[in-house]
């Protein structure tokens, strides 16, 4: 999990997604925990995202065949 999940990547242009504040808590404290230097929160958030759309690309792509948009 930790090599998939829990390591530092580009933010990029930050723009905010907000969160409930019992997840963010939870994300803090695993980012804390990990040992990882420099690990936050959207760090977790973004790998779990990319992981679910690597996962589930072709089916994505499937439900927006009608769409300009592509993943």
């Amino acid at each position: 999990m930790s090599r998939r999940y829990l390591h530092v990547v580009s933010l990029g242009e930050k723009k905010p997604v907000f969160l409930p504040l019992e997840l963010r808590n939870a994300l803090d404290t695993l980012a804390r925990l990990s040992g990882v230097p420099n690990l936050a929160p959207s760090h977790i958030v973004i790998n779990i995202l990319k992981a679910f759309f690597d996962d589930n690309r072709e089916l994505i792509n499937r439900k927006l065949s009608g769409e300009k948009l592509r993943i």
